[in-house]
């Protein structure tokens, strides 16, 4: 569902009220901002809130009512702002003895926020439908390997080699100085260690993440790298043509290399079929690291396709949403020393069910 959708569905409920009606929103935070941004509820007289935890005695310049001193017989209407804990709520209010009209908007509990969702115009990313049964299946409807987008990632690549941004992901520039922190720290760590690393960057494009970071590894003076970038074909040959130098190549597969000290995995797990036959490549390097960065979770697994808009790489390409469970089981041999939220996404919904963008950093044991 997108936001316009859920937003119209929203509003025909409040609809339903009555002017006149004594109103009370049950909640304070970012679901009652964006409510309120996105409806007419501040033209109702009679609108007071209350919540788990009061801070303050006026939201929106009307009065917050602690649960306790709440004169239940003087509300007609109580609209329950929330999504994840509704039906919680619902229940305390029934214990109370209320029995007028409450108001939900959410019809399951994996059901997003409103304002989480994608909009039909939305022209700065990217939104995730669908739960198909085979990877088969949701590869019908798109794929990766169009000349199209191997041609923008290299006129993007190409601008950051000449100087002209500071990096690119996905084919976007930014022109804002932006290091991949948590990989430069591990980095630290082996070059304190010894004077040469092999860094194996599956699913790197052009060489996003060395480009980013250039600036960074050419500090260490004295120390030696070596990126290799683990792509299809037709990247592989566009980068040894037209990009490759002492420090960086191109590689078809990984089982070509015979050296890892890092091993990344930086958003593209979700888009390969036999991922697991990927991860257990790696980790038969036995590299000290192996960073799994913007990788998709959530409580649930699903294969779904991601459509991409005009100004990023425009398509449709199959994805996967782990279960995190199936990331650490392929990981034999390691620990997984952290995990965090993702720099560049921290999460987004598909269909009502939130996804959550993480990095995970393996050490071998």
């Amino acid at each position: 569902m997108f936001f316009e959708e859920k937003l119209k569905e929203i509003n025909t409920i409040l609809e339903r009220i009555d002017k006149e009606e004594n109103i009370l929103i049950w909640g304070i935070g970012q679901h009652t901002n964006e409510l309120l941004k996105y409806t007419d509820l501040l033209l109702h007289k009679s609108l007071v809130f209350t919540s788990q935890d009061n801070m303050d005695d006026r939201y929106f310049g009307r009065a917050v009512i602690s649960k306790l001193d709440l004169d239940f017989n003087k509300i007609d209407c109580i609209i329950i702002s929330s999504c994840k804990y509704q039906d919680e709520i619902e229940e305390d209010i029934r214990n109370i003895g209320f029995n007028k009209k409450i108001i939900k908007f959410y019809h399951k509990e994996t059901e997003g926020e409103f304002f989480c969702l994608p909009h039909y115009d939305d022209k700065n990313g990217f939104y995730v439908q669908g739960n198909y049964s085979t990877w088969e299946e949701a590869n019908n409807r798109g794929g990766y390997d169009k000349p199209a987008i191997l041609k923008k990632v290299y006129k993007a690549t190409i601008e950051v080699i000449n100087g002209n941004a500071a990096y690119e992901r996905d084919s976007v520039l930014f022109y804002e100085p932006k290091y991949t922190f948590h990989l430069l720290t591990l980095i630290g760590v082996l070059y304190s260690q010894k004077a040469t690393i092999h860094i194996i960057d599956v699913g790197g494009a052009l060489g996003s993440l060395y480009w980013q970071n250039k600036h960074i590894l050419d500090q260490y003076k004295g120390k030696k790298f070596y990126w290799k970038v683990i792509e299809q074909p037709n990247y592989v040959q566009c980068g040894r043509k037209n990009i490759q130098n002492e420090n960086i190549s191109f590689e078809e597969e990984i089982d070509e290399v015979d050296n890892a000290d890092i091993v990344i995995f930086s958003g593209v797990l979700q888009y390969i079929d036999n991922y697991s036959e990927m991860i257990k490549k790696a980790v038969n390097l036995k590299p000290r690291y192996i960073l799994v960065d913007r990788i998709w979770t959530a409580e649930k697994g699903r294969i779904a396709v991601e459509y991409v808009n005009e100004n990023i790489c425009e398509g449709s390409y199959p994805a996967r949403v782990f279960e995190e469970s199936e990331i650490l089981h392929q990981m034999k041999g390691y620990d997984l020393k952290v995990k965090f939220p993702s720099c560049v996404d921290h999460y987004f919904y598909v269909e009502g069910q939130r996804v959550d963008v993480q990095c995970m950093i393996f050490e071998l044991k």
